[in-house]
């Protein structure tokens, strides 16, 4: 009966630590978890940043792309124009 309750309790610090062991992973996961989850919401963030700041550019150049070629069909009207003077 003796040597029952040494295994037995040798049975049950087994288990103990074993579920301690466990828990401790369960917990390293989890804090890995929120880590990985606050690193991606940062680079979620920084992506619609970097995405937002891309779109101005972009109306940026193609405000200036229309007001170029809106000067250019003004300059190629007032050349023809000067052409038809000079051939009428």
């Amino acid at each position: 009966m003796n040597e029952q309750s040494r295994l037995l309790e040798q049975e049950r610090w087994r288990v103990t630590a074993e579920q301690s062991k466990a828990e401790s992973m369960q917990r390293a996961l989890e804090e890995q978890r929120k880590v990985t989850a606050q690193q991606m919401a940062m680079e979620r963030a920084e992506l619609e940043r970097a995405k937002s700041a891309l779109l101005e550019e972009q109306k940026s150049v193609m405000l200036k792309c229309g007001e170029e070629r809106r000067r250019l069909a003004a300059e190629w009207a007032e050349f023809s124009a000067q052409q038809k003077l000079r051939a009428g």
